[in-house]
This record gives C-alpha cells, sequence and structure tokens, in this order.
C-alpha cells in the first residue's frame, strides 16, 4: 500500500524525469529584425521568413528543439493558415537597429535561456540616410558585441551562430564593407570571453540573388527561394554543432525519397526488412535483406567472419561491422543496367586497406592509396573518378554518392558528404559493363576486403539528376545524423581565373601561381569554400594539384619545360569556367638544346595561324 510519504517521493522522482527530459530540449533563438520576423503585404504574399523552413528541417532530420523569444507570432503581418505549421517564437523586431535590440534584450530574454542563438542583426543600421561607414560600422559592431556579451551572460555556454548580412538594393557595397569588418571582429567577440564557445560566423550574404531570393524593391526581405536559401545555411551550419548533434535521434522509419530504378536498398537499421529496429548486437550476419521490392538480398561470400551488428553505433541506430568477408547479391545486371548507375553508401574506415565498399566484377567504388575514394567502371583499371589523397577521414562516418551515366552528357558525379571530391575529367565515352553479382564490403571474388562500418547502401538502374542526388543525401544525413557540406553558390560564369605572371622561363622549375577566385552569381566574392576546382592547361606544361586557401581562393602552379603559349582553364564543380588565362613559356638562355630554344616570336605566329 502507498503511503503519503510514498506517493510525494514518486511524484517528485516523475517531475525530476520530466524536467531532465525537458533539458534535453535544445532552444534556439532567431534574433534580429524584419528578416527574422518576416514581412510582406498581408494575406496570400506574407512571408514568415527563414523560420519556417529552419524548423521543419530541423523536425525532419529529428531534431528536438525549441524556437524561443518574447514574440509568439508567426510574422509581422497576417499569413495564411497552411504556413501556420511552426514553432512561433522568436525576437525578431521590424525597424530595430542593432543599438535598440541590444537596449531591450535583457527584458525581452527574461523569461528564457537559449542555448543557441541566430543573429541577423544590422540591416536598419546600414539603410538609415544618416549612415556613415567610417563612423556608424564601428557603433554596429559594438552593439552587436554588447548583445553577445548579454547573451554569454544568460548562459556561459551559448552557441552563437552570428550571420553576415544579406545583400540589399541600392546599398549593397554598405553590406559588402560591413560584412567585411564584421569578420574581422569576431577574434574581439572570442577573446571577450574565451572560456565560451566560439562564435560560427555564417555566410548568408553570398549565397542571396538580387532581385530574385527577395519579394520587394528595392531588395530587402527575401521571398520564399531567399527564406529557404538562409535556412539551408542556418540548417547547414546548427547541424555540425555538437550541442545539437548529440540531441538528435535516429529515425530508422524514414524512407528514401527517390524510387524510380531503386533495385538495391541495404539498411543496417533494418537487416531483416521487417520495419523493426534491430536493437541487439549480434556476431555474425549471413544475410542482408534487400528493402527495394527487388529481392536482391546480399548473403555471405566465403562463409567466415561475416559482418556483425554494432547496436546504437550511429544516432542511436545499428550499423554493419566489416573485417574478414563480405556480402554478394544474385549474379544478374538489373541492380546497375544499361551502364547508367548511382550508388550511395554511408561507411567508415577502420583502416588503410584497398577497403571495397560497393563492387563487381567491372565496377567498384573502393578507397584507394592515403585515404582518396575511387570508382572504376569497365573492363579496364583506369578510374574514372576519384577524389585528392586523405579526402577520407578515418575517424568518422561519411555519406559517399557516385554517379555513372549514359549518354556522354551525363557528366560523372563522385560526393562526398555533400560535396564534389571527383579531380578526374568526365569519363568518354562510357562504357558497359559484364553483368555480374554485386557485392558489398568486398571485391566480387571475395578479395580486397573492407575494414570498417557500412550503415546503408543504396543502388539505382539509372543515372538520377542532381536535385535527385541532393534528396537522397539530405535523407541520409537526416536518419544518420551526418553533416553534410553547404550547397555552394560559386557561379562558374563569373568567377575568375588569374596568374601571377604572364611570362615563365621554360626550364621545368620556374613557375607561375594559378588563382581561382569563386564568386557567386552577382559577381561578388566567395569567402567560404568546399568547392571542387580542377586547373589544366594546354601544351606540355604540368598543373600542379589545386589547395583551397580558406578564404574562397584556390591555387595551382604551372611550369614547363619547353617554350610555349599555353591556355589555361578550370572546371568549378563540374562545370567549365567562362573565364581562362594564359602563359607564354620562353625558351632558358642557360639550356642549349636546340629543341627547346624557339624564339618566341615564332611561337606568337604559329599561334596565330591556328
Amino acid at each position: 500500500m502507498l503511503t503519503l510519504k510514498s506517493n510525494f517521493f514518486i511524484a517528485l522522482f516523475a517531475m525530476f524525469i520530466m524536467q531532465a527530459a525537458v533539458a534535453d530540449t535544445v532552444k534556439i533563438l532567431p534574433l534580429g529584425d524584419s528578416i527574422t520576423a518576416g514581412d510582406g503585404p498581408d494575406g496570400a504574399n506574407a512571408r514568415p521568413s527563414y523560420r519556417r523552413d529552419l524548423w521543419h528541417s530541423l523536425m525532419n532530420a529529428g531534431y528536438d528543439v525549441d524556437f524561443v523569444g518574447s514574440r509568439h507570432d508567426y510574422t509581422n503581418t497576417t499569413i495564411p493558415a497552411a504556413l501556420q505549421d511552426f514553432d512561433p517564437d522568436y525576437e525578431g523586431w521590424p525597424g530595430e537597429t542593432a543599438a535598440q535590440i541590444n537596449t531591450a534584450l535583457n527584458t525581452r530574454m527574461a523569461g528564457y535561456t537559449p542555448d543557441i542563438a541566430l543573429i541577423h542583426v544590422g540591416t536598419n543600421d546600414i539603410l538609415a540616410s544618416s549612415y556613415n561607414p567610417a563612423q556608424d560600422d564601428t557603433i554596429i559592431l559594438s552593439e552587436i558585441g554588447s548583445i553577445i556579451s548579454k547573451l554569454r551572460i544568460k548562459n556561459p555556454n551559448i552557441v552563437i551562430l552570428l550571420a553576415k548580412l544579406i545583400p540589399i538594393e541600392d546599398n549593397n557595397s554598405n553590406a559588402d564593407n560591413f560584412n567585411s569588418k564584421l569578420e574581422n571582429e569576431i577574434s574581439v567577440y572570442n577573446s571577450a570571453a574565451p572560456a565560451s564557445p566560439a562564435i560560427v560566423l555564417v555566410d548568408q550574404h553570398s549565397n542571396m540573388v538580387r532581385p530574385d531570393d527577395y519579394w520587394d524593391s528595392p531588395s530587402i526581405h527575401p521571398s520564399e527561394s531567399g527564406e529557404q536559401k538562409m535556412a539551408t545555411q542556418w540548417f547547414n551550419h546548427l547541424t555540425q554543432q555538437q550541442k545539437l548533434s548529440a540531441n538528435q535521434s535516429g529515425d530508422s522509419t524514414l524512407n528514401v525519397p527517390v524510387t524510380n530504378g531503386l533495385t538495391l536498398w541495404l539498411d543496417a537499421s533494418d537487416i531483416d526488412a521487417n520495419n523493426i529496429v534491430d536493437a541487439v548486437s549480434t556476431s555474425e550476419v549471413p544475410v542482408w535483406k534487400d528493402k527495394s521490392g527487388s529481392a536482391n538480398d546480399v548473403s555471405q561470400i566465403v562463409g567466415a567472419g561475416a559482418p556483425s551488428i554494432l547496436a546504437n553505433e550511429l544516432n542511436n541506430l545499428p550499423t554493419l561491422d566489416f573485417f574478414q568477408d563480405g556480402l554478394i547479391a544474385p549474379d544478374t545486371d538489373q541492380i546497375t543496367a544499361n551502364g547508367s548507375y548511382t550508388k550511395f553508401v554511408v561507411f567508415k574506415f577502420d583502416s588503410p586497406v584497398q577497403n571495397n565498399l560497393i563492387s563487381s566484377s567491372e565496377t567498384a567504388l573502393w578507397e584507394g592509396d592515403s585515404g582518396a575514394i575511387r570508382v572504376w567502371h569497365g573492363d579496364t583499371d583506369n578510374y574514372v573518378m576519384t577524389s585528392v589523397d586523405n579526402a577520407v577521414d578515418r575517424s568518422k562516418y561519411h555519406i559517399a554518392a557516385t554517379r555513372y551515366g549514359k549518354p556522354d552528357s551525363i557528366p560523372n558525379v563522385l560526393n562526398l558528404d555533400g560535396m564534389d571530391v571527383n579531380i578526374q575529367s568526365p569519363d568518354s565515352p562510357a562504357q558497359d559493363h559484364d553483368a555480374s553479382a554485386t557485392s558489398i564490403g568486398s571485391y566480387s571474388d571475395g578479395n580486397f576486403n573492407l575494414d570498417g562500418k557500412i550503415a546503408e547502401a543504396l543502388i539505382f538502374n539509372r543515372a538520377l539528376t542532381n536535385t535527385e542526388i541532393n534528396q537522397v543525401e539530405n535523407y541520409l544525413s537526416s536518419k544518420w545524423g551526418l553533416p553534410l557540406a553547404p550547397i555552394s553558390d560559386a557561379d562558374a560564369t563569373t568567377s575568375t581565373i588569374s596568374v601571377n605572371a604572364s611570362s615563365v622561363i621554360a626550364n621545368g622549375s620556374s613557375t607561375a601561381t594559378i588563382t581561382v577566385q569563386t564568386k557567386d552569381a552577382n559577381g561578388d566574392n566567395l569567402t567560404i569554400g568546399g568547392d571542387n576546382i580542377i586547373i589544366s592547361s594546354t601544351g606540355s606544361a604540368n598543373v600542379t594539384t589545386t589547395t583551397y586557401n580558406g578564404n574562397g581562393t584556390y591555387t595551382a602552379t604551372i611550369s614547363s619545360s619547353v617554350a610555349e603559349i599555353v591556355n589555361i582553364t578550370a572546371i568549378l564543380n563540374s562545370v567549365a569556367m567562362t573565364n581562362t588565362t594564359g602563359v607564354i613559356f620562353t625558351a632558358d638562355s642557360n639550356n642549349n638544346s636546340s629543341a627547346d630554344i624557339i624564339p618566341i616570336l615564332q611561337i606568337l605566329l604559329l599561334e596565330t595561324e591556328q
């Protein structure tokens, strides 16, 4: 019989459990002006701001979050009921400057304590008719510093994502100048509170296109496409924060968003394809059931050392641990038909061996030398796709995607964690491959076994579009809690390529430096990377591997031992850049080889005749 005293302790314990559960919810504060609040004419054209798309992205990815703020409405205007489907708490105050937001923050923040703050502040300052960049930028930066200090006093462990201002029509140079100063001020903000998490700078500027991503004129407030771009930037940076990542629970019930052509679907959270999570670790898994509906179950190859289930291994879901043997599907060509396919795999390499992820007798996705990820296809050993060395971090799980397509107009794709890492030229012509069994975690003959883990593998018997590839990558990212690289806004038609010397001695050791400056569609310089740049030249010149410099530029060096004129081009994320450059290699006066001594005038004449 329960006594009053025992009932009290049961209630106290229940209250403790409830409080502990609530404490796990991550509180996110959207902080800013009308760009955070949402704006637009009342009715069907009103916009709810980036908050709606961000909320749904977080919910679909399985994150347990709570938007907080003293405002509890959906936007600054009246929006359709269909758009009122997200957490309405925020601090977005139309028309307010950084100083006004700073002054009112403590009062407004009295009822909550945020774990993460998303700050986009300063637009109204630079829109003011009296705005003086030389004087007022310093004031704005000081006010933002005070806002950050108040947030850190409220919660010393708060994670702050601070945005560069989105472009503003008629005042874009002001936004550009301010953003440069803001970027330089980050170190000042961090040094003021060294014990607090470092501020994360979010580039909300480079991906916005005027006027396309705005609903008003001049361009100030984002339209639906602009809100989606802002939400994507916030989401990509949020999901890289440990405070949020640790809070996510995997959802094994998520379904693949693209099913047309899906011929193999292996899910380590559902080995038996019965829609029940395998929550207990097992010593061996001789059969992995196909969930695509094609009955392409994979089974053990050599009969010893089958992979085992590791419960709660990744995002609270199990993965398969391979170390001695792989699994093989039936000997059929339906998995990758007609020479075209798209493959995805969530994996982790444990040791530097020739780790095969998905392969057959004439196709393979595997780890090459020094941590490079490679694809070969057809009856030769030539790689059709490969990354740079050390692309794969063996301490982490990754998402790999590869597309090989016919006709030849379909470009090859090799993505790692959502970023194009292929440094090979497109394969032409595309090759057919013989019908053969598809193996997982091993080559088809049972050799070159994977020492590592696989969480999920998908094969389509067609070349998926870029949009479809992104959809599947986002599905895998959400399910397994793995961040993807932010979508690049680099534009191949506006980005530039230059060289620091127009003339170089042709002695094989003298070099010129080639620089690619990535730009957005507006022609504005980008300051973030993640792009795949391939620089090449005509003639006999040697171009080194491209290096990213951490500021939106990429460099390589070029040299030649032959006197010649070369044209230099670049491919940006699989698209040829419009801008080109060139170098004249002149004969080395110290080299008496007649083959190398060619008067430069003769070279020019030859080039002209061509």
